[in-house]
């Protein structure tokens, strides 16, 4: 989405001499991501204050960003699409935080599934990101470590009665884990027709 942006600042960071010219794709490419990443997280919270919930907007960012990175799963092939289902992602979620309410005996089996998931899953690559094989084990590692300290996290929130970080951790959770099982069983029917 900021191709032309990310071209015109790495040529003034060129001019500059602030990395060699052989880098500068690489310098180009990092600048495009990072201002997807910046346009995603503003939107984000732009969301969480149209309703009310900049805390809880927040919170998910912090719980499902990290975790997203390292255990994959289904991409969009575009980064306006990606950017568009992004906004209707946290949309639903930020809703079904909001307007649904559900004992908590629910929250913790979905938390309990979704770190199953991501435990035998992960990570799951995508045609678009595709892993060498160094890269799909220190991504395990990383994505079951996170994965991890958010159900420790999770735990101890439910034993202080955090029930607000309780669900969002849940729902970032469980939200993962079913772009996870897309991509997988993207993967599969792909490798099954070819």
């Amino acid at each position: 989405m900021f191709y032309k942006v990310s071209i015109y600042i790495s040529d003034i960071l060129e001019q500059q001499n602030k990395f060699n010219s052989e880098d500068k794709e690489i310098y180009r490419f990092g600048i495009q991501q990072s201002l997807n990443i910046l346009l995603n997280i503003l939107t984000t919270v732009i969301i969480g204050v149209s309703f009310g919930m900049i805390l809880q907007s927040i919170l998910f960012l912090i719980c499902y960003m990290p975790l997203r990175s390292f255990c994959g799963g289904y991409h969009a092939k575009t980064h306006i699409r990606c950017y568009i289902y992004s906004v209707v992602m946290i949309t639903c979620i930020l809703l079904f935080i909001k307007l649904f309410a559900f004992r908590m005996l629910w929250y913790e089996i979905s938390v309990l599934i979704s770190l199953l998931i991501i435990f035998l899953l992960a990570p799951v690559e995508d045609r678009n990101k595709p892993l060498n094989h160094n890269e799909k084990k220190a991504f395990r590692r990383k994505a079951c470590f996170i994965a991890f300290l958010e159900g420790v996290i999770y735990h101890i929130s439910f034993a202080v009665n955090l029930t607000d970080l309780c669900k969002i951790l849940s729902v970032s959770l469980f939200s993962l884990s079913v772009l996870m099982i897309i991509g997988w069983f993207r993967n599969y029917s792909h490798k099954s027709n070819q």
